[in-house]
């Protein structure tokens, strides 16, 4: 009885391992693409199965669709296969310029940018297509009357400050009539700028002396001043002057990155604890910054808060202003930077070997391993042996004769790149050539991996649980009958759960219902087994009984 138990322990823990490995491996390494496997589902089918295979003869486009379509407009079209009662109606979409128009697996047609370009729709098994041509124009910018002010005013918190000092400084503009005004287009002019000048929100003072300030709009011709006098005083420049921040951002991240900047000694004059921060375009291999172009990262220029805007690498400066005595002009007078990186997030995929046949081409998808999260997913696709199997800019995939190729997909931003390879193997003929046939194979393969499965789980977990709950719990049935029900329900939802997390797999509802419906009908059965043994035992027991009875008559 000893080996027994241990035999039926051994068994369970065996097929707990089986269940699990098969939930978790992903969809073509599974045994429902097992090549033998689909052997012997295919004869069987033969004698079994007789569904007419009927082919698809047109594809029905149901859209009312413009004459163009504007750019950031979608669409999504609508499609039937004709006769209604086709055996496949599974379609293909392609774009024939990506650059103009992109088009998913289902239909939804994205317009990009401004050009002609189509959408091939193939209905792969019947060889037959339709193409839909689009033409995709910009918006126009609706007109806008311009509004221009009647009446302008400069404002300038303090009038009379001394060198170094710094002044808010304000322009507002006005109508009488209250209309918006649309032309805010102004500027800002000092009489002596060696004194004093305006600078983005800023009066600096740099002189003894007066000036005025003027601000005029650039069309009317408008203006507005204000005098300023400066007195002398002394002016304490920084001995340190160093910025700080992230070096690092990710293009996911919406979150606003601040940057500082240390300045010693803390009683400098307000004009050096002014600061500005910019960010350019910064070359890694020449460790250059053009100064021409801004760098990957959105910065307020007075506040130094920035967010990703495009993957590359931006220097940031920070930097302060004074007036040049030597040329008259206001000049950057302290300048600290750093370099920083926005880098995009690419996905993360791994791919597996696959298998296809002559005459059906075949979509890869990476649509599932672009989440939320990812910023750059602009896949590039190559095969090795273009005799055997060509791939397309869109992951399709076409077989041209029997044999074996490397599919490479790439990413590439121009930053970071990633790539991975799979072996795709092209097949001379289809396995399964007909809808009942597979329909067959399926419900063979769910028998087989699911159903069967979990039959021999349920008999060999009845017997366990009846052996070693009666040896050691004196034979409490209810407690046996309670572990074996629950101990079904928990393995076939925890392999249906695992699905979720294998490639190409998902869980459904039903097989965990199809799974424990087997384990049910095995446990049924070994409880009638059980009771029958157990009333033949007391039957031979009794039998026993009277015959000894007799004999002591």
């Amino acid at each position: 009885m000893k080996k027994l138990r241990i035999t039926l322990l051994v068994l369970y823990v065996l097929l707990i391992v089986v269940l699990i490995y098969e939930s978790a491996i992903p969809e073509s390494l599974s045994v429902k693409e097992h090549n033998f496997f689909k052997k012997i589902v295919n004869n069987i089918s033969r004698v079994f199965v007789k569904t007419k295979y009927i082919d698809a003869s047109e594809i029905v486009i149901n859209n009312d669709l413009n004459e163009y379509y504007y750019i950031n407009e979608t669409l999504t079209l609508d499609i039937n296969v004709k006769p209604d009662n086709a055996s496949y109606k599974e379609l293909s979409f392609i774009s024939t310029n990506s650059n103009i128009l992109t088009v998913d697996d289902h239909g939804l047609i994205e317009f990009l940018s401004v050009g002609n370009a189509s959408v091939i729709i193939k209905q792969i098994d019947s060889n037959i297509e339709k193409q839909i041509d689009f033409k995709v124009l910009e918006r126009t910018k609706p007109v806008i009357d311009i509004v221009e002010p009647d009446l302008i005013k400069l404002e300038i918190e303090k009038t009379t400050l001394n060198m170094g000092e710094v002044s808010l400084a304000k322009g507002s503009l006005y109508r009488s009539d209250n209309k918006e005004i649309t032309d805010k287009k102004v500027s800002f002019s000092s009489t002596n700028e060696s004194v004093a000048n305006y600078y983005n929100g800023y009066l600096f003072a740099f002189n003894e002396g007066t000036t005025t300030i003027t601000m005029t709009h650039t069309n009317t011709g408008l203006t507005s001043s204000v005098d300023i006098t400066v007195y002398p005083h002394k002016l304490i420049e920084p001995t340190t002057f160093k910025i700080s921040g992230d070096s690092l951002i990710y293009m996911n991240d919406k979150t606003v990155h601040n940057y500082s900047v240390e300045i010693k000694p803390d009683n400098v004059s307000d004009i050096f604890k002014t600061v500005f921060f910019s960010s350019f375009i910064y070359n890694t291999n020449t460790k250059t910054t053009d100064y021409s172009k801004n760098g990957g990262l959105s910065i307020k220029l007075e506040e130094g808060s920035a967010t990703a805007k495009e993957a590359g690498y931006s220097a940031v400066y920070a930097y302060n202003y004074t007036f040049n005595k030597e040329t008259n002009k206001i000049e950057w007078k302290d300048v600290t930077g750093m370099v920083v990186e926005t880098r995009n997030v690419l996905p993360n995929y791994n791919l597996i070997d696959r298998r296809i046949v002559l005459g059906n081409p075949y979509k890869l998808d990476m649509s599932s391993y672009v989440n939320s999260n990812v910023t750059y997913s602009k896949f590039e696709y190559s095969s090795s042996d273009e005799s055997i199997a060509s791939i397309d800019s869109l992951g399709n995939i076409t077989p041209h004769k029997k044999g074996k190729t490397t599919i490479t997909v790439r990413l590439d931003d121009g930053y970071h790149s990633a790539e991975t390879s799979f072996e795709l193997t092209v097949d001379s003929k289809v396995m399964e050539d007909n809808m009942g046939r597979k329909s067959f194979s399926k419900f063979v393969r769910k028998g087989l991996s699911h159903f069967m499965g979990f039959v021999v789980f349920g008999l060999v977990s009845s017997f366990m649980f009846l052996l070693f709950i009666n040896t050691n719990y004196d034979g409490n049935k209810k407690l046996n009958i309670v572990i074996t029900i629950i101990n079904g329900f928990v393995f076939a939802s925890l392999t249906e759960f695992i699905q979720i997390f294998a490639i190409d797999r998902t869980a459904q509802l039903k097989d965990i219902a199809i799974d424990y419906l087997g384990y049910m009908l095995a446990v049924v059965i070994s409880f009638i087994i059980i009771s029958i043994i157990y009333l033949v035992k007391m039957h031979k027991q009794k039998s026993k009984e009277n015959i000894e009875s007799i004999n002591k008559e």
